[in-house]
């Protein structure tokens, strides 16, 4: 009872400092700044989305005008042609009236038809070599009968007994099926939800934190972590060097002092991030939180990282127009020549269950920035030599990448951590448990190791 009450009595001390909310105040700008810029980039994006579905939708119906007048093309196969455009031409139309629902639907619609356009239901697929290539199927084959009529009927869409075997060119290009088949999964499951597509950038309440979790801001909160550790054990402290003469038990007074600055950083940092999402969620809905989000599964399940996703996503990094990493909404997936290794490991989660995981990270991130600067604060005596120590070990991870550019994106890169949409989508080789496990490791060590210096202290 009485640990119970020193925390809290030091607690109410801490909030009546100037400095609790000058960092909140800090922190919220940047958020409000941050907001701002997603916003203004969030709009460039659906514009630029919206010329490149006019741009499709004419080069579309250029393509299928060439069918259309043709004296050779049966009345059936117009038929078929003209519904292709009606399509795009109706994806376009919903965008600019705002009518995300329809534009959803219309866009699913418009992706099975390329699915069923590239492939065919025939025996041809019992005989592809190798083996997984056999995920490289058409739609029924792939649903099952049953389930592809539920689909059909949902989406209202328009089955035609007509195949247009110029798009079978699509068979040479495994990564543009990969695309149409995982396109036509998140039209349809946003369709089937009834919610917005969003790009990158977007200003959804819960899709902005999603967002920031993967960007700088981590960087700022565990900045503010190791400061604070670094600020919890103070050797000419009054109040420190009372307890150690009043003979406290130094362990407790450690874990006490740790416990104390965890639950000050968490209010500085959550309330915050609380009003920033109310405010954001008065402007922009607080929908989307069942919004799919495309990941590697390997990355949430396995301490093993999907190897062949992250060396295929290398091969042509940095070129925009031959690399095989393609943007879902939210999500990046690596497209991989292996058919079973994408469709195996890349799923859709909602976003509630990302940000679950995000925040556990984050909560680990931060506790183990916070032990690494109890650990440097129970270390050094003077304080100017403390806050050097502090900088320099912050920065470190840093200066050692660019010297040896090898460990870039690897758990020996410390400034990587926060890129944890990366590790999401398997473009790093760890994974959320393996970089959890190294967190978990480094807060034992560290925390026992300040411990123990501070026990030993001669003060």
């Amino acid at each position: 009872m009485r640990f119970n009450m020193n925390i809290l009595y030091s607690l109410k001390d801490r909030f009546k400092r100037t400095v609790t909310y000058v960092l909140m105040i800090c922190i919220f700008i940047f958020l409000v700044v941050t907001l701002a810029y997603y916003q203004s980039e969030n709009n460039k994006n659906n514009n630029r989305y919206l010329r490149g579905m006019k741009n499709v939708a004419m080069l579309e119906e250029q393509y299928r005008n060439h069918y259309l007048k043709s004296q050779h093309t049966t009345s059936e196969e117009k038929q078929y042609h003209q519904y292709v455009i009606d399509i795009s031409r109706s994806i376009v139309e919903s965008i600019e009236n705002n009518d995300y629902h329809n534009a959803n639907l219309f866009s699913a619609k418009w992706w099975l038809f390329y699915w069923l356009e590239c492939t065919s239901l025939n025996d041809e697929w019992i005989e592809l070599e190798p083996q997984q290539d056999k995920y490289m199927q058409s739609p029924e084959q792939y649903f099952g009968t049953d389930k592809f009529n539920e689909i059909i009927e949902i989406l209202d869409y328009q089955l035609m007994d007509v195949h247009n075997n110029d798009n079978r060119r699509f068979f040479e290009d495994y990564y543009a099926i990969l695309e149409i088949t995982y396109s036509f999964f998140y039209y349809y499951d946003l369709y089937v939800k009834g919610i917005p597509m969003q790009l990158p950038f977007s200003t959804n309440p819960h899709s902005f934190i999603y967002s920031i979790y993967s960007s700088n801001f981590p960087n700022i909160i565990f900045l503010l972590a190791i400061i604070l550790g670094v600020m919890s054990v103070n050797y000419k402290d009054d109040s420190l060097k009372m307890n150690l003469f009043l003979k406290a038990n130094r362990s407790k007074l450690f874990y006490r002092r740790f416990l104390e600055t965890f639950i000050w950083l968490m209010v500085i940092f959550i309330i915050p991030l609380i009003l920033i999402l109310i405010i954001n969620g008065i402007n922009n809905g607080f929908y989307g939180l069942n919004y799919p989000i495309l990941i590697n599964k390997n990355s949430i399940e396995s301490i093993r990282p999907d190897m062949i996703s992250y060396e295929s996503s290398l091969i042509h990094k940095g070129n925009p127009y031959l690399t095989n990493i393609r943007v879902l909404g939210l999500s990046e997936i690596v497209l991989n020549r292996m058919f079973s290794v994408t469709f195996e490991n890349y799923q859709f989660f909602s976003l509630w269950k990302i940000l679950l995981i995000q925040h556990g990270v984050l909560l680990l991130g931060i506790t183990f920035w916070l032990s690494i600067g109890q650990f440097i604060a129970a270390l050094c005596k003077k304080v100017s030599l403390k806050y050097l120590v502090t900088l320099s070990v912050f920065i470190l991870p840093y200066i050692i990448k660019v010297i040896f550019p090898s460990i870039k994106y690897t758990l020996f890169d410390v400034s990587s951590y926060t890129k944890i949409s990366d590790i999401f989508s398997g473009l790093v080789p760890y994974t959320v448990l393996s970089l959890a496990i190294v967190y978990i490791v480094g807060i034992i060590v560290f925390y026992n190791l300040g411990r123990i210096i501070f026990k030993k202290k001669n003060i």
